[in-house]
Order: structure tokens, then C-alpha cells, then sequence
């Protein structure tokens, strides 16, 4: 399984989707890194059921888009798929992006950044869980995460830095970030756009 993704995202347009479908944008220099040392999908009942494929780049970059080719290709090929995008849907995310960018709106740090990046954080990591309890339980299944928790980093370390975060908040971040980490087992493929 671990070759058929890899081939999929060397040229993302071989891809089965519709014809109307346009990923020409889509960058063809992927790095991609296996964290494991075989490949961990066997559909006989001797290896794991599943496959945990983690996607991270720049924003705009094409992420989600990336994620839902990688998907479509591997339901063509007859297996569940699930794809985790980012949380901007879940019912708090507007309350906390609101008093973000109410911050960034008046210049002053109120807690916003702070708030924001911990929600993220909280997500991302329950959404890692899942991914990997989806993707390495009995009935495994596919799974395809745009932007795990690896890389909420960079946006924190922006907030801290453009005085959004105090030192202390942003700290306290990092410490929360590492335990979470260290919790979670590393995906399979993390493919980096």
C-alpha cells in the first residue's frame, strides 16, 4: 500500500477523479518520509489493517486538496478512506479565530493568540488519536490528516514572536505540545508539500 500512495503523490494528477478536477498546482517535489521501517498495511490479517498518512506544508499550499486526491486514489484501489481536515468547522473554532483577530485587529495581546493556538493544539491532537485508533484498530482504515499536530508549532512561535503570545504563554504551549507529542505514535507516511 505504502508504494501505491507514493506513487500517487509523486504526480498527484494520475490521480482517478473527475476529469474536471484540476491539480496541475499542485507541487510535484513532495518530500515524503516512511516512519516505519515496513510497511505496516497488510489487508491478510497478518499486519495492521490500516494506514496513517499525515500531511503538513505552507498555507495555500495545497494540503486539502492533496489529502482528498491521496483519499480518492486509495478508495479507487477497494479501501475505506477517511479524511481529517482541519478543525475550522468545529462549533468553538469561530469564537476563538474571533478574539484572535480581535487582537490583531487592535494591536494588543488580550489572550487571543494564546487561546487560539491551545484550541488548535487540543484539536489537532484528538484528531491524531483518532487517526491513529482508525487507522491501527481491528477493522483499520485509511486515514488522511491535513496538517497533524508536527506542525501547529510554527503558528504559535509566529503569535509569540509578533507579541500575540506572552513568553510565559508560549512556554506553557511548548510544554503542553511536547507532552501531547510524546503521546502520540507518528503516523506512517508524512508527506510534506
Amino acid at each position: 500500500m505504502i508504494s501505491l500512495v507514493a506513487g500517487y503523490l509523486k504526480d498527484v494528477r494520475n490521480v482517478r477523479l473527475a476529469d474536471a478536477l484540476d491539480f496541475s498546482y499542485l507541487p510535484f517535489q513532495l518530500f515524503v518520509k516512511f516512519t516505519q521501517t515496513e510497511c505496516p498495511m497488510s489487508f491478510d490479517g497478518n499486519k495492521r489493517n490500516g494506514l496513517f498518512i499525515a500531511i503538513d506544508a505552507n498555507i495555500g499550499a495545497g494540503k486539502t486538496n492533496a489529502c482528498h486526491a491521496i483519499a480518492s486514489a486509495v478508495m479507487a484501489e477497494g479501501h475505506t478512506t477517511r479524511v481529517m481536515e482541519e478543525p475550522t468547522h468545529h462549533p468553538k473554532f469561530s469564537h476563538f479565530l474571533e478574539r484572535y483577530y480581535e487582537d490583531l485587529r487592535s494591536g494588543e495581546n488580550t489572550g487571543g493568540g494564546f487561546s487560539m493556538q491551545m484550541f488548535m493544539l487540543c484539536q489537532r491532537y484528538e484528531q491524531h488519536r483518532l487517526a491513529v485508533e482508525q487507522a491501527w484498530g481491528d477493522n483499520g482504515i485509511v486515514v488522511v490528516q491535513d496538517r497533524p499536530i508536527y506542525g501547529d508549532t510554527v503558528f504559535a512561535t509566529t503569535a509569540m514572536e509578533r507579541g500575540f503570545m506572552t513568553q510565559e504563554e508560549y512556554d506553557l504551549y511548548v510544554d503542553v505540545y511536547r507532552n501531547m507529542s510524546r503521546d502520540v505514535m507518528p503516523p506512517d507516511v508524512f508527506v510534506y508539500l
